[in-house]
């Protein structure tokens, strides 16, 4: 019921504005995943890409019961830009309204009511490597944190 996945990026890319005789850069970037879940209520999972499907599924109707199969999960992930696309020269993007790379943290739970029906909800905090504006009164935003959830359906 453990699982793991990981991807590490390191590239370089030739980048240019989309006009003539435009100066072109070569523009590094490098990034990461790791990702790890457990399910909770001891189902197999085979692969990341599909369903868990539970030992106690939900029913519906006239028998009614089950409890689904839970995964936690859990997942850091990161992506940076090399300085060479913040160079006014290019002008790529304007250096002072981006950043040039994030870091997040993310945990989740997992319901898996059948084979057909799933929910998410998920935490995640993110860190910027270079605090956004936001807007004209001089606040920065360093860090920002997002809870969501979902409900998939799937025939």
């Amino acid at each position: 019921p453990v699982s793991f996945a990981g991807q590490v990026l390191r590239q370089r890319q030739d980048v240019a504005r989309d006009t003539a005789g435009a100066p072109v850069a070569r523009v590094g970037m490098t990034g990461f995943y790791g990702l790890a879940t457990l399910v909770l209520t001891g189902e197999a999972r085979r692969s990341h890409a599909e369903f868990i499907e539970p030992r106690r599924p939900i029913r519906f109707g006239a028998a009614w019961g089950g409890t689904g199969a839970f995964e936690l999960v859990v997942r850091a992930s990161g992506l940076y830009v090399g300085k060479e696309a913040f160079a006014p020269t290019l002008g790529l993007v304007e250096a002072n309204a981006v950043s040039s790379g994030a870091t997040s943290a993310m945990i989740g739970l997992n319901w898996y009511w059948n084979r057909w029906v799933w929910v998410q909800s998920t935490f995640e905090h993110t860190v910027f490597s270079q605090a956004l504006p936001l807007g004209a009164n001089g606040r920065r935003l360093g860090w920002q944190e997002v809870a969501g959830g979902r409900a998939t359906v799937m025939w």
